[in-house]
């Protein structure tokens, strides 16, 4: 019987390392008749705008848990026992730092709903990545516990 957890763990901690590259967050702002758009990666937010955001640092727990994910469900693969319990909690954090940014950065702050946030201050397809790659991680993780 072959186990596919370790597998789609992996998979989670590589989307989640490779969302740190693309948009996390995605601002248009609208003067008159002309809307701005500003686009951040997880890794631009870490290292060019640490004085704008106080939760600089996220973004690259969330690539270093991802990378630690995949360690682990290597690990998983040949043989280690109860990693599986390890990479379900991995992707846990995985998935719950990007939206905690988000909250911490832009509504918590600032006075305002979360769906007011929304309006102007969007996800970005890498936040999603890592959002869905802890996920998996977590997934993979509870499939690779089962067994």
């Amino acid at each position: 019987m072959s186990n596919y957890g370790p597998v789609i763990g992996l998979l989670g901690g590589m989307l989640a390392i490779f969302g740190l590259f693309l948009a996390w967050i995605s601002i248009e702002t609208t003067f008159l008749f002309f809307t701005t758009t500003f686009e951040a990666t997880g890794w631009e937010i870490f290292q060019d705008y640490n004085d704008g955001f106080d939760y600089y640092y996220i973004p690259l727990i969330v690539m270093v848990l991802g990378i630690v994910a995949c360690l682990v469900a290597i690990v998983s693969v040949s043989g280690g026992k109860g990693v599986g319990a390890i990479n379900a909690l991995l992707g846990l954090a995985i998935l719950a730092l990007p939206i905690a940014f988000y909250y911490m950065s832009f509504v918590s702050g600032n006075d305002v709903t979360f769906g007011e946030a929304m309006e102007s201050v969007k996800f970005g397809a890498g936040m999603w990545m890592c959002v869905i790659g802890g996920f998996l991680t977590s997934v993979g993780g509870l499939a690779a516990k089962g067994d």
